[in-house]
C-alpha cells in the first residue's frame, strides 16, 4: 500500500510559519483543500482560529464557530471546490507528535455525528524548531496513520 501524503505549497507553509513564529502558545486552525485521490491530500488553505476559547503554553481550545465561519469564508470564494480536510496546531514548546488530548479529540471529532460527512480527518502539527508532522485519522482505524509531508 502506497504511504498517505499531505501536500503544501511552499507559500502556504512559509505563510503559517510566518504567522506563528514568535508565538509563545499554542495556536491552533483548520485545513481546507482537496483529497487528489486515495493517496494525496492538497492543502490549498488554512485559516487560524483568531478567537481560541482558551489558549496558553501547552494547550488551545479552539472556537469552533468561529472556525466554521472562516471556513465558510474561504470556501465561499474559491473558484474551485475544496473541503475542510483536517486541523493544524502548534506546539510551540514541544515535538510535533500529537498529545493524548490531541488523540482523544480528533477520535471524538471522527466520531461525532456533526462530522458524519468525513471518514478521515487530517492533524498537522507543528513543534519547536519547525519539525512537522501529519496524522491522518480515520472511522475505520484504531490509530491514525503517519502521513509525509510534501511541500512545493
Amino acid at each position: 500500500m502506497k504511504r498517505k501524503k499531505l501536500q503544501f505549497s511552499t507559500e502556504i507553509i512559509h505563510q503559517l510559519f510566518a504567522e506563528i513564529k514568535n508565538e509563545r502558545v499554542e495556536n491552533c486552525g483548520a485545513l481546507i483543500g482537496k483529497q487528489i485521490d486515495s493517496t494525496l491530500f492538497r492543502v490549498t488553505n488554512y485559516v487560524k482560529d483568531d478567537k481560541p476559547i482558551f489558549q496558553s503554553r501547552f494547550n488551545i481550545q479552539r472556537n469552533t464557530n468561529n472556525l466554521y465561519h472562516l471556513i465558510n469564508e474561504i470556501v465561499k470564494k474559491k473558484e474551485e471546490e475544496v473541503d475542510y480536510i483536517g486541523e493544524w496546531h502548534s506546539h510551540p514548546n514541544s515535538s510535533c507528535i500529537y498529545s493524548q488530548i490531541d488523540f482523544l479529540t480528533m477520535n471524538m471529532m471522527i466520531n461525532d455525528p456533526d462530522y458524519s460527512f468525513l471518514n478521515e480527518i487530517i492533524l498537522f502539527i507543528v513543534g519547536k524548531n519547525r519539525c512537522m508532522n501529519a496524522f491522518l485519522f480515520s472511522k475505520s482505524r484504531n490509530r491514525p496513520i503517519s502521513l509525509k509531508i510534501i511541500v512545493k
